[in-house]
């Protein structure tokens, strides 16, 4: 699990600092484990499991879903207030506030050793760690590969990440361990990355990933779905998180973006995802936000205290694009319809091609006498235009007025249906 700006979210515990937020998933979901559950709401963590989903709430509940073939979305009643949980291919696992671990599910991962001590919890596939008091990690299930033989140099990592057969610790020197399953090199940090300030593991993928101090990604292993091909745009990232043959990277801006396998979606991030609190993946992904009770992509709290529109309408002017597309995407003013004030809307203006926050670029003006009419346009300062007319849009058009210099403010002319009988007119800047 990675986060987003201020650790609100820690895979060695909850923060108190966080009130809880909602839930958006994407990519497989072939039982439901991108299906999230209405109730689901105010959440303070989450993680994808191999083919299920697990939310940890405020109040201290938690709730599961998806695929339950061996139990695993079966919460034990002995789970209340955890301090943090953690998902696998066919099991779960939640840390209680005194220190031990309940495991349900796949008996691989899923039955945790008699642990009293423990600051933090990982699952991979058919394996599981948990970090003690002492700094020390224990590993307990399926040691096929040596995944379970965790390095004594592992002590008091800032952070680990597991998958489907290897691990990587990031120590508090930079140094990054690996262990488990080398075929490809993937538990191997390249001798060239150097000042790593987060690591992921690939799920079921034989990859890795590690976050550089100045924003830039670097991927190694195997490399069968381009998920090794960070894309140029990944700059600035302050978070990373590796998932099935796909992976994620949050840039400082919030924007998340996804690259390497999309055989359903898995790396298209959806547009409601902007500065999540915490992504988790595996085949399917979940983004931890802050509240945004209407989707739109933007949280509540912004919504009020910055840009002044309403979080229970995703398009609080009512112009046709939601507040955040115009945020994230356009750069226009959620607040108001016509952004740059020149007579037509942000949508008119993005449908047709000009640029809604420029009020010197706007839609030719269109307008079919009948008996008599009134022309009026919105001229911008400084700029001369010209009104032409014609008896059919498809001919030629000749100039009624020329020279018109526009003060940015509304132009009108009036044409009598004797003068001009059934033309159309428009405006055209010279």
């Amino acid at each position: 699990m990675k986060f987003f700006g201020l650790l609100c979210v820690l895979a060695f515990g909850i923060s108190e600092t966080f009130a809880g937020g909602s839930v958006v998933a994407w990519g497989w979901n072939e039982h439901g484990q991108t299906d999230v559950p209405e109730s689901v709401t105010n959440v303070v963590a989450v993680e994808a499991g191999g083919n299920h989903s697990m939310a940890l709430l405020a109040d201290g509940n938690v709730i599961a879903w998806g695929r339950n073939s061996d139990g695993q979305c079966d919460v034990p009643a002995s789970v209340t207030n955890p301090v943090a949980i953690a998902a696998g291919d066919w099991f779960s696992l939640a840390l209680l506030p005194d220190g031990s671990v309940v495991g349900w599910g796949s008996h691989y991962g899923g039955v945790a050793p008699y642990v009293t001590n423990a600051t933090a919890i990982w699952a991979g596939s058919r394996y599981a760690l948990a970090m003690l008091a002492d700094g020390s990690v224990i590993a307990w299930g399926s040691n096929e590969h040596g995944r379970c033989d965790v390095p004594a140099s592992v002590k008091n990592p800032v952070a680990i990440s597991t998958g489907g057969s290897h691990s990587l610790a990031l120590l508090a020197d930079g140094t990054v361990v690996g262990w488990g399953y080398n075929y490809y090199g993937q538990s191997d940090l390249p001798e060239s990355v150097t000042n790593v300030v987060a690591v992921s593991v690939g799920k079921s993928a034989q990859y890795s990933l590690a976050l550089i101090s100045d924003g830039t990604v670097v991927a190694w292993g195997r490399d069968i779905n381009d998920q090794l091909d960070v894309p140029d745009s990944v700059t600035n990232a302050v978070s990373i998180e590796g998932g099935g043959s796909f992976s994620t990277a949050t840039l400082a801006d919030g924007i998340v973006i996804g690259w390497g396998k999309n055989t359903v979606g898995q790396s298209d991030v959806p547009l409601s995802v902007n500065k999540p609190v915490a992504i988790s993946s595996w085949s399917h992904s979940l983004a931890l936000i802050e509240n945004d009770s209407d989707y739109d992509g933007i949280s509540d709290e912004d919504e009020i205290s910055i840009y002044g529109t309403d979080p229970h309408n995703p398009d609080s002017d009512g112009d046709g694009l939601t507040d955040g597309v115009e945020v994230n995407i356009y750069n226009t003013n959620p607040a108001l319809p016509d952004t740059d004030a020149d007579g037509f809307s942000d949508s008119y203006e993005i449908n047709t091609g000009y640029d809604p926050t420029l009020a010197v670029s706007s839609p030719e003006l269109l307008l079919e006498i009948q008996t008599a009419i009134e022309l009026k346009f919105h001229a911008a300062e400084g700029i001369s235009y010209r009104l032409e007319a014609t008896e059919n849009p498809g001919n030629s058009w000749e100039t009624v007025e020329s020279n018109i210099m526009g003060s940015g403010d509304l132009i009108k002319r009036l044409y009598s249906a004797e003068d001009q009988p059934n033309r159309f007119f428009r405006a055209k800047r010279n």
